[in-house]
């Protein structure tokens, strides 16, 4: 995704990236709106989000994962969400 959001920034169209990263029929829809819902800077940090997650559930970085991953997830679903669950603690 945070390919895709870049190649969308700098201009290139729905059609051109849809074929480029191979997204099947079925998936265009909900991956475009997550494009469209979400700026790169979010997709960017979902990565490297996912990577602590990752030396996490490995058990090299500590933290909760499922507190993360909620995170994660209310900010992709909403960009503003996650303000919510960091005032919800």
């Amino acid at each position: 995704m945070a390919a895709m959001s870049r190649a969308k920034d700098q201009g290139d169209s729905w059609a051109t990236i849809s074929n480029h990263f191979r997204v099947w029929q079925n998936r265009q829809i909900p991956i475009k709106a997550g494009l469209v819902r979400c700026p790169t800077r979010v997709w960017e940090t979902a990565l490297s989000t996912l990577a602590d997650m990752d030396k996490m559930i490995k058990g090299v970085a500590f933290g909760d994962y499922w507190n993360t991953l909620m995170n994660l997830a209310l900010t992709i679903a909403k960009p503003s969400a996650s303000k919510i669950a960091a005032n919800a603690k």
